[in-house]
């Protein structure tokens, strides 16, 4: 298994994962946690099982939602752990962010072509992960994830980081883990649609779409951008 691992500062493990390491096959042939894409359940269980043993966690501290493209906030604390798997599931549909200060646990949020951004509230210790499709950018749920926590954590947007991180590959954010910090960045890929556009245009102005409108909301950006 390998991570890509984003410097966010002390007391949080940022990263994300990529295709090395899985039993999947087929079109979901690497390594695959995400529960929902159709991929075979005792593959996405393996997979889940190696990520947690690798940050030192039980199964039932990784976080990820069910992301349909809305601009939906989950707040994780201890009256949701205490729930039960089908109530947890049903708190996590159509949730396209998930913010947390508990610690030794990680949320995560899978990603396409669309932006996957991690904020970290260093005073705090909050931590969010967010998807932000083109639905959810317009609905400003970065913004609306600022607000969260805000409101329920008492973050002021000075104090925290953001990350835009690499698009193709689910990304993650472990609060309060130890950390090898790498690189940060973003990759995008370019190829050709079937309307002739280049899809890589898209995503490089929904990245910048990202940045430019909700981004400076959080006072604290690193960005870095590559092409391949």
């Amino acid at each position: 298994m390998k991570f890509l691992e984003y410097n966010m500062g002390e007391g949080v493990r940022a990263f994300s994962t990529t295709r090395e390491g899985g039993v999947g096959i087929g079109a979901y042939a690497g390594f695959n946690i995400t529960h929902y894409c159709g991929d075979e359940a005792e593959a996405v269980a393996q997979a889940r099982s190696t990520l947690c043993n690798e940050l030192g966690i039980s199964i039932d501290r990784l976080i990820v939602p069910r992301q349909t493209h809305s601009s939906e906030v989950l707040c994780i604390d201890d009256a949701f752990l205490a729930l039960s798997k089908e109530e947890q599931s049903v708190k996590l549909y159509a949730k396209d962010a998930v913010v947390t200060a508990l610690p030794k646990l990680c949320i995560g949020v899978s990603t396409a072509d669309c932006v996957p951004i991690l904020l970290y509230d260093t005073k705090k210790n909050v931590i969010a992960a967010i998807h932000a499709g083109w639905r959810g950018t317009v609905a400003r749920i970065v913004e609306k994830c600022v607000t969260a926590m805000s409101e329920h954590y008492d973050s002021s947007p000075v104090d925290i980081k953001a990350v835009i991180g690499p698009l193709q590959q689910p990304l993650f954010l472990c609060n309060r883990l130890p950390v090898e910090w790498g690189k940060n960045g973003i990759l995008i890929y370019g190829k050709q649609t079937d309307c002739n556009c280049s899809l890589a245009v898209y995503l490089l102005l929904l990245w910048r779409f990202v940045e430019y409108v909700h981004i400076p909301t959080v006072m604290s950006f690193s960005r870095h951008a590559g092409w391949g």
